[in-house]
């Protein structure tokens, strides 16, 4: 039991029972959106990492692919307007989503494997459902709180299916000062992957608990364990995506430009202020926005201690065990893995990009012509977003994803001072941004999807935000 366990992949095509689970998976997304639309979208976001793939022809059907298409049905059936993505603030972000997909397409002029185009563009378009869709779905302060409530509950399943692989054998190890150290992935494709997913949900989930929402203490524990599942996948990348979105969260609570409320009319019957820091009603029945103050008390100050406690007692143990030295070198790893080094992958990237600098080598076809590049027996991506988004799709694919970060950042931290759900999509999308320096992340449609919805979500709520406060300007005048 434990170690390091290999699995090899294999096609598995879908049968009668597999069919039936994700026609339930569909049906009930599209009963849940139906009834809220909001619904659906948590449904998608504890779905995306359990993908339970099987082969349909040449693609695969997950459960997150079904749960989507049921989740658009139910949107058509409710009519639900998409104004989120026609308000002027979205639209950077929607054009850099649209340009991703079409540059992508596009990218298969150049390609020499034109079905790896095929692959990415499918992928991109499901990005961009999936992306449209939360946009559309999220808007109110009731829907951020089910979008935090999805991201506990898939952080706390990813965090206990990868801790598990310590019994049940991980699948991938370092070697460290001789030993073997399992490298844990949990229901990702690998810790890599692992590191990239909790670097989206932990901002996320210490913004909620700052925040003082629903169940904070809960929130807490996971947090804790997710900075430490993240910090044991041995990623460096993850460690440098995780502490800059942390970063980001805890310099924008310090510097007093955050409050989680907004000039938002309450519901009836509920009392958010604990949660979202307003004061008193105005005389039109609404409560101005002030600045947060969080007190962190009873079983949060125990949870918010013991984490302090279990991430001391890691960093001990990573000290121990010689980990240390593998998160504080910049120094390659040689051939990790029987790959090739991030130098040779990066110098391949430049030298496939100069055949076409406008257009690349075409999507998806970098690993299968490195070769040409002089690395014969390798087949990966290039370890960095940036330089694979310029080898397979020239200038054009680099500037998209640059100018969909960018866009995204711009968006989330516009009203990052009234949504606690933007200001962790912003500080998430740093990090994340930061990691994929050093790694492809989104080509995993389990943390790309992730990124997406939660942009999606951020993209609806800006215009939740921004519609009541031109009503309530209106009103006022």
């Amino acid at each position: 039991m434990g170690g390091v366990h290999l699995v090899a992949g294999g096609r598995v095509p879908l049968g009668l029972l597999s069919a039936l689970a994700f026609l339930v998976a569909f049906v009930l997304a599209a009963l849940l959106t139906a009834r809220r639309p909001a619904f659906g979208i948590a449904a998608l976001l504890v779905l995306d990492p359990i993908a339970w793939a099987h082969d349909v022809g040449p693609t695969q059907i997950t459960f997150s692919k079904a749960a989507l298409v049921g989740v658009l049905l139910g949107l058509l059936w409710r009519r639900a307007s998409p104004a989120a993505l026609r308000e002027p603030a979205a639209r950077p972000l929607v054009g850099g989503a649209v340009a991703i997909l079409v540059v992508t397409a596009l990218t298969a002029i150049p390609a020499t494997y034109v079905d790896s185009v095929a692959r990415e563009t499918l992928k991109a378009v499901e990005y961009l459902l999936a992306f449209g869709a939360a946009a559309v779905a999220i808007g109110s302060a009731e829907d951020e709180e089910l979008v935090f409530a999805a991201v506990l509950c898939g952080s706390a399943l990813v965090c206990v299916s990868a801790l598990a692989q310590y019994v049940t054998g991980a699948p991938s190890g370092a070697l460290i000062e001789g030993r073997v150290i399992p490298r844990i992935a949990g229901l990702l494709e690998g810790p890599n992957q692992l590191a990239g997913y909790l670097d989206l949900a932990i901002p996320l989930l210490l913004a909620s608990a700052l925040a003082g929402r629903k169940f904070r203490g809960l929130t807490l524990g996971v947090l804790a364990v997710a900075i430490a599942t993240d910090v044991l996948t041995l990623s460096r990348a993850g460690l440098l995506g995780m502490v800059a979105g942390i970063a980001v969260v805890l310099t924008l609570r310090a510097r007093g430009t955050w409050v989680a409320g907004g000039p938002a009319e309450e519901p009836k019957g509920r009392d958010p202020w604990r949660s979202e820091g307003r004061g008193p009603s105005s005389p039109e029945g609404r409560r101005p926005s002030r600045p947060t103050v969080v007190v962190v008390g009873g079983p949060a100050r125990w949870l918010a201690a013991g984490g302090v406690v279990l991430i001391a007692a890691l960093a001990a143990f990573a000290a121990r065990m010689g980990f240390l030295q593998r998160f504080f070198s910049v120094g390659e790893v040689a051939r990790e893995n029987g790959l090739a080094t991030r130098g040779e992958l990066w110098q391949a990237a430049v030298t496939l990009w100069r055949t076409d600098p406008a257009l690349g080598v075409g999507a998806g076809n970098f690993e299968l012509l490195l070769p040409s590049a002089g690395l014969i027996g390798v087949r990966t991506h290039a370890n960095s977003l940036y330089l694979q988004s310029l080898a397979e799709g020239g200038l054009a694919l680099f500037s998209a994803v640059v100018w969909t970060i960018v866009a995204a950042l711009a968006l989330c931290w516009r009203e990052a001072p009234r949504s606690t759900l933007l200001l962790g999509v912003g500080a998430a999308t740093f990090g994340f941004a930061a990691h994929q320096i050093f790694d492809v992340l989104t080509f995993f449609p389990k943390v790309g999807g992730f990124w997406w919805l939660l942009l999606g979500a951020g993209t609806g709520r800006a215009h939740s935000l921004r519609g009541r406060s031109h009503a309530l300007g209106a009103q006022s005048a």
